[in-house]
């Protein structure tokens, strides 16, 4: 079965765009930082908000699906995520694109399942 890839576009935290080997690594804990916390320390609520929204959402896919899908997080800052949001007409605001092709737009873990579902129907 072919993994079916959920682009997360938002305005997401740095460290959304560590590598899975780095994360897995987790060097910044081992010396004492807490990386995480204290760039989102940084952040306005909004961002913090739509982080942990983004973060419930790739658990829920990852409880869901497990390997069959394959969660990125995608800046709206960067150049994919200019493309994605001109692409699709994302507009402002976090959204999803599943397989390239389906838009979520409300950042819910029962929304993002849902589309995921839809996609593996239709990839039947």
């Amino acid at each position: 079965m072919k993994r079916i890839r959920v682009e997360i576009v938002g305005l997401l935290p740095e460290f959304f765009n560590m590598c899975a080997a780095c994360q897995g690594m987790d060097f910044l804990r081992i010396a004492s930082l807490d990386y995480p916390r204290d760039q989102l320390r940084e952040y306005p609520p909004e961002v913090v908000e739509e982080q942990q929204r983004a973060v419930d959402v790739v658990n829920a896919l990852v409880g869901e699906f497990g390997p069959a899908v394959e969660p990125v997080s995608v800046d709206v800052y960067s150049p994919q995520g200019l493309w994605l949001s001109l692409r699709h007409r994302l507009g402002r605001g976090p959204a999803l694109v599943v397989a390239g092709r389906r838009v979520v737009r409300e950042l819910t873990p029962e929304a993002a399942c849902a589309a995921v579902r839809q996609e593996m129907v239709a990839s039947v």
